[in-house]
């Protein structure tokens, strides 16, 4: 089952590319020593360089000490493609996250900043309701893409017809619809390559797509399909 992080992960990016970026960048901050001893940075090196926050494409960072300061200095490029280098691969981010390092002589309060991360605003109750909603949605989310495998063509009242029975009416929406079709059509581009227009799936990338039924799908369109979305397909 896929965890909570991922869930709201989806639903910031629902909301946009800000949101979706926000969220990237504070997951960043709060895994900043694991993902630089995930790619190799010795243990003494991540416990005395930690992560403040991303701000305009910069990173700041806070260093007690001048020695491991000036070896920070000198490893600016690796910090950056760490960095930068997970994010594409734990998100998907095309863009660079970060670009610049700002150093800081004072010594990071990581709890200080674990509790700014979470919201003070909601209590342990109002998380829980959030988090069942989110649950509930990642639940339409599969129920649609499941029925839009079947049908890649329906139309959001065939699709709410489908699902509306099995989940509160108010959360079938014509944006959860829509999302979950881009979903399907972002896992589908991430199976196939260019080459495989004859595959069974590119016709259904393009019934997605378009919206068209079979009938009315020929090797024209699944061409242009695959070429509006040959950034997203994947490589050989």
């Amino acid at each position: 089952m896929e965890n909570l992080e991922s869930i709201l992960l989806r639903e910031y990016h629902s909301l946009g590319v800000n949101f979706e970026s926000q969220f990237i960048r504070r997951w960043i901050i709060k895994h900043f020593a694991e993902i630089l001893h995930s790619k190799n940075f010795s243990e003494g090196f991540c416990q005395n360089v930690c992560g403040d926050r991303i701000e305009f494409k910069k990173l700041y960072i806070s260093i007690q000490s001048a020695v491991w300061r000036d070896d920070a200095n000198l490893r600016r490029d690796q910090i950056l493609d760490a960095i930068n280098s997970t994010a594409r691969e734990k998100f998907g981010s095309r863009e660079s996250i970060v670009e610049e390092i700002v150093f800081h002589g004072r010594k990071l309060n990581r709890k200080r900043i674990d509790n700014r991360i979470r919201n003070p605003n909601l209590d342990s109750k109002k998380l829980r309701e959030i988090q069942s909603r989110l649950q509930i949605q990642e639940s339409i989310r599969r129920e649609i893409r499941k029925f839009l495998r079947q049908k890649p063509w329906a139309i959001y009242s065939e699709v709410f017809n489908s699902i509306s029975k099995k989940f509160p009416r108010d959360l079938c929406t014509p944006q959860i619809v829509n999302r979950s079709r881009i979903e399907l059509i972002q896992i589908l581009s991430r199976k196939l390559t260019i080459e495989d227009q004859n595959h069974p799936d590119a016709k259904i990338l393009t019934m997605l797509k378009l919206q068209l039924p079979p009938d009315r799908i020929d090797s024209a369109k699944i061409n242009r399909v695959f070429h509006e979305l040959r950034f997203d397909l994947a490589q050989k």
